[in-house]
């Protein structure tokens, strides 16, 4: 993963002179390592300007979006469209519009990277070992054990406008769809959201100041190896042939769950008697091993584990593009956090 060669489409870029003031339009050509590299790493590669960067041939216009788009997925090539505005204009309104952006310094997102401790049960060992007691049944009191994992936290100032309750709906308890801080898709979890107003008041260059009412948000991010949940198959009923679709649940998600109660049974032991206690599955509806060996027996089978997937994938740029944050990711280090590149 990484940047091959950054080079302008167009030297100095298209101006266009509006009514009340001017705007540019700078497009850079980047060539990447291969598809893993993401619109993020795309936006900070070496020679793309960041917001609040000044136009080189004419210092009243400022950089106000950074926009990578895909142009050859065959040859990994993407165009960045890099917008500027005249600064006085952009920040002339008693509100944001929504080609404006907030004060160039409060689109700067603060980021803190730690880990944080919680209990999970223990239903494996760091070597895969299955957590059962000697008679191959799992412990009336499941043991628990702390659990570090990484949090990121990303806090930063929106325009008021582009932010609204819906994107906590459409993005809480959702894991990356695509590659996030280096973590491959799957890994990262949007822990919570939370977003509360606030009037800032900045000073431009050329002396006058500005009150305006933006969102400070805050978005924490959980990062594990997995998060699906392993369940161990255990019953008091079998049922032969009568469900599909279960162990293959992990490598297709969203394969449906087929269950046919025609042979639905009782386990019983080897007295003849329904078990009292679950018995091990085999993940296909029976027992693991016929009650009628004893638990010795079964107790040299590993328990066999269903895998359920709690959480949807979603586009974690949709969400940062959204709020307007700058490009603040790429490949395994973070760049920009104060608005200074920093070497690739």
């Amino acid at each position: 993963m990484g940047i091959l060669s950054v080079k302008p489409h167009f030297q100095g870029g298209r101006f266009t002179r509006k009514k009340d003031g001017e705007s540019s339009t700078r497009v850079f050509v980047v060539q990447t390592t291969g598809r893993d590299t993401d619109a993020y790493a795309v936006g900070l590669a070496p020679r793309i300007p960041r917001i609040g960067d000044r136009h080189p041939s004419d210092s009243r216009l400022v950089c106000v979006n950074v926009d990578p788009h895909l142009q050859d997925s065959s040859e990994n090539l993407w165009h960045v469209a890099v917008e500027y505005e005249d600064e006085e204009k952009a920040g002339g309104n008693n509100n944001f519009q929504e080609n404006e952006p907030p004060p160039f310094d409060s689109r700067i997102p603060r980021i803190q990277i730690q880990t944080v401790d919680r209990t999970k049960p223990m239903e494996k060992d760091a070597y895969g070992k299955s957590v059962i007691n000697s008679a191959g049944t799992r412990f009336v009191n499941v043991p628990e054990y702390e659990a570090s994992i990484t949090e990121i936290s990303i806090n930063g100032r929106c325009a008021f406008e582009k932010f609204t309750p819906k994107l906590i709906d459409e993005f809480r308890d959702k894991l990356n769809a695509d590659q996030f801080f280096g973590y491959d898709k799957l890994k990262c979890k949007i822990k919570n959201i939370t977003a509360v107003t606030e009037d800032l008041t900045v000073t431009l260059s050329n002396g006058k100041q500005k009150t305006t009412t933006v969102w400070s948000i805050g978005i924490q991010v959980h990062v594990q190896e997995s998060w699906v949940l392993e369940v161990m198959d255990e019953g008091h009923l079998q049922n032969e042939g009568g469900t599909t679709g279960m162990t293959g649940y992990s490598s297709s998600p969203g394969q449906p769950v087929t269950v046919s109660y025609d042979n639905l049974k009782q386990i019983k032991d080897k007295d003849g008697e329904p078990v009292s206690e679950p018995v091990l599955l085999d993940g296909n509806g029976m027992p693991l091993c016929d009650p009628s060996e004893g638990a010795a027996a079964c107790a040299k089978k590993p328990p066999v584990w269903l895998p359920f997937r709690p959480y949807l994938p979603a586009d974690f740029n949709k969400l940062f593009h959204q709020l307007g944050f700058p490009l603040v990711l790429s490949g395994y280090h973070i760049e920009a956090i104060h608005g200074r590149r920093k070497a690739g």
